[in-house]
């Protein structure tokens, strides 16, 4: 078929797709395509974006996924080539794409039985493939292609220490110097990793205390192995480095770049959701003291560590299997920001308070379900009477925290820059990176969820607390 046609067709079909960052299709240039059987792979590019898109062209119509997600063209289907049974074997089979495989024995060249959407609510694809031999699949195809991708490194160097708490990798596909694919074992599991909490949270409503302490204390080692494992690397991307002054005015720039663009957001949102003024105003009320906390703890950092972490470490990002533990499924760094910022280190404790501050979200939203409240209301009565879970919470902080620390007893020089000492000034290093998280999810549900901009304005506001209270 004719290449120019094809993709003439795509740049009409592309605003449809949930990855494509824009609502037209101009500017888009075709920089590179290899064409194996029914499959074209493409890399196109806007502006100084890349992007991955390989496309398959089938008579039968695609199965198992919306509408929006293919065309017709000539009388057939384009639909991306993850969603059907020939990708693996014509990744296999390509001389342009390179295979690395950990695992040798999945016949991943004689395509798969079966097909699915893992998500599609992602701006990567991801799919099931059931191949041959019982082996359940997930196939992790990027589209933005960034000029480094951390994750592949990092699975990579996870894969190569053994490290238990990520899916086991069977290959890795490559374009150039671009990964494109990931292939590894699907995980089931019972949810993500914030349901055995959920469960046993809403008991505690209920009014039957239970705490999940043993789950918690295992977050905390997975973590701490997690950080050991990342600061052996010798990779310029990955090791420990001293922070310096420049790090925290950095920091301290971001932070307050964060709050203007949250307090412009949040004037053009008043003017849709009349409800919003009121977390407006008790943002602004809040921002100027808590603005002066942060940028006071943040100096504390001088002297210690930095290097490669998580960066969006939360519950969400594990599956929670009881037999395995907490799963890694995702270490593409956090989402709003630029592919720069990604690259940035910082140090590990953040990775501790950004996963504390899930924690927030989760008594939050469970109890509004609970309940039957909306968002606002909740927070409301949390301002009123007092947020009453942060007992709750500490209770699995602190186990997170210990058994953390217990973990890296050798390594915190390695790791952090810190020596052995007082527990209590461990945890008010926590304060910094409590309050950013806070004010980046602020900014976040400004962008995209406003509903939900009681839940990270309430953890503002009790931070102080909530930090006391893992002492």
């Amino acid at each position: 078929m004719d290449i120019d046609k094809i993709f003439e067709a795509i740049i009409e079909w592309l605003p449809r797709l949930r990855w494509y960052p824009w609502s037209l299709g101009e500017g888009l240039k075709l920089i590179d395509y290899y064409f194996i059987n029914n499959t074209y792979f493409l890399k196109i590019r806007h502006g100084n974006d890349r992007f991955y898109l390989p496309i398959a062209i089938t008579g039968y119509k695609p199965l198992n996924i919306p509408s929006e997600r293919y065309i017709v063209f000539n009388n057939k289907y384009i639909v991306e080539a993850e969603f059907t049974k020939d990708y693996l074997v014509n990744l296999s089979k390509s001389e342009t794409i390179k295979a690395k495989y950990y695992i040798t024995d999945i016949p991943l060249s004689r395509g798969s039985i079966n097909v699915k959407p893992l998500t599609l609510e992602t701006s990567n694809v991801l799919t099931i493939h059931e191949v041959l031999g019982g082996y359940k699949l997930v196939i992790k195809s990027y589209r933005k292609l960034p000029r480094i991708n951390i994750e592949p490194l990092i699975i990579d160097l996870l894969a190569g220490n053994q490290f238990k708490y990520i899916p086991s990798i069977v290959a890795t596909y490559s374009w150039d110097t671009d990964t494109i694919t990931i292939v590894m074992e699907y995980i089931s599991g019972e949810g993500d990793g914030g349901k055995p909490f959920y469960d046993a949270f809403i008991e505690y409503v209920n009014g039957t205390p239970r705490y999940r302490i043993g789950l918690a204390s295992l977050l905390g080692i997975e973590i701490a192995l997690f950080h050991k494992i990342l600061s052996t690397s010798k990779h310029e991307l990955f090791k420990p480095e001293p922070i310096f002054e420049s790090d925290i005015k950095n920091w301290i720039s971001r932070v307050d770049s964060l709050i203007k663009s949250i307090l412009k957001n949040m004037d053009k949102l008043v003017k849709k959701y009349e409800w919003i003024d009121y977390w407006r105003t008790l943002f602004e009320e809040l921002v100027d003291k808590v603005f002066e906390d942060y940028i006071e703890s943040i100096q504390e950092y001088i002297g210690l560590k930095k290097m490669r972490t998580h960066q969006d470490l939360h519950l969400s990002q594990f599956i929670y299997d009881p037999r395995r533990g907490f799963v890694f499924t995702d270490f593409e760094g956090e989402p709003a920001r630029s592919e720069d910022e990604r690259l940035l280190k910082e140090p590990c404790l953040r990775d501790l308070a950004t996963l504390l501050r899930s924690y927030q979200y989760l008594t939050f939203t469970a109890y509004a379900f609970h309940t039957g409240k909306n968002y606002d209301l909740v927070g409301k009565q949390f301002l009123e009477k007092g947020d009453p879970f942060i007992r709750w919470r500490a209770i699995h902080g602190k186990a997170i925290i210990y058994s953390y620390l217990g973990e890296l007893t050798n390594s915190l020089q390695e790791v952090l820059g810190l020596n052995r000492g007082n527990l209590a000034k461990f945890i008010k290093l926590l304060t910094p990176w409590y309050i950013e998280k806070a004010v980046y999810e602020i900014f976040y549900e400004s962008m995209y969820r406003p509903y939900m901009l009681p839940i990270p304005i309430i953890g503002l506001k009790y931070y102080a607390t909530e930090i006391r209270s893992l002492i």
